[in-house]
């Protein structure tokens, strides 16, 4: 840790406990993203990037083969 915040530490033990919280509280609020700052979604930045690849139904339907393939090992082996 270093000097400064084991200094910073040592004084906000020396405050009484209403201080100490209020400095607990001002802290959190500066540290956690404010509602009026809009999160972003990163799967956003891909959405609609397969929609011209002539390859893509091909992809699809490979997925679809490979669940049902999935599918039918795990209802073999509940079996």
């Amino acid at each position: 840790m270093s000097p400064e915040l084991e200094r910073i530490l040592s004084q906000a033990q020396q405050l009484d406990r209403e201080s100490q919280i209020q400095l607990i509280s001002r802290l959190s609020n500066q540290t956690q993203p404010q509602p009026e700052e809009p999160i972003e979604n990163p799967w956003l930045a891909i959405a609609g990037s397969l929609s011209d690849d002539p390859f893509f139904d091909d992809y699809i339907a490979e997925i679809e083969r490979y669940r049902q393939e999935v599918d039918s090992q795990a209802e073999s082996s509940a079996a």
